[in-house]
């Protein structure tokens, strides 16, 4: 079964997706990054020409392609990945899904400054990580089937219950 990430930018998707694929065995994908790949440019600049919905779209495609070819790997998603009912769909269809819950006043400290976010242009980042919260953290609670804020645990901590977790599936 697939082991999918959500939660908003900061809250340790990536790493914690490398960690677990290394704890559990299992190949890991970044979907992020992903895009990139396909695209050939950085998520700015796919923003920037082509516009949110086609970085959405390409989003969905791939998040898509990734539940229904492999069925035993980690997937980290971008933090909108949950804004189409698609998306949430698949993942609940296709994964046990994990929600990296983190306050926004800790993610917008990891965050702050990096120009790879194109949500944050033009706005602080505690104000940005605020608003997105409040939109999108119904959405995460929606289709989690585990939670954990890693504002309060180590990355090795939440790991540990997080593979818990996962193990409890299958038993």
């Amino acid at each position: 079964m697939n082991l999918i990430l959500i939660g908003p930018m900061g809250a340790g998707k990536s790493t914690l997706a490398k960690l677990l694929a290394h704890q559990l065995q299992l190949a890991w994908i970044d979907l992020d990054a992903a895009i990139v790949a396909k695209a050939g440019c950085a998520i700015p600049e796919i923003f920037q020409t082509k516009g949110e919905g086609a970085f959405r779209d390409l989003e969905s495609e791939l998040l898509q392609k990734c539940c229904t070819e492999q069925h035993a790997q980690i997937i980290a998603t971008g933090g909108g990945a949950v804004l189409r009912a698609q998306n949430r769909a698949i993942m609940q269809q296709y994964g046990a899904v994990v929600w990296l819950d983190i306050a926004p006043e800790i993610s917008s400290q990891r965050i702050a400054g990096d120009t790879n976010r194109p949500l944050l242009a033009g706005a602080s980042a505690l104000e940005r990580a605020q608003t997105l919260a409040l939109e999108r953290n119904p959405l995460y609670a929606s289709i989690a089937a585990f939670t954990i804020n890693t504002g309060e645990y180590s990355p090795q901590a939440s790991v540990a219950r997080i593979v818990t977790f996962y193990r409890g599936l299958s038993a």
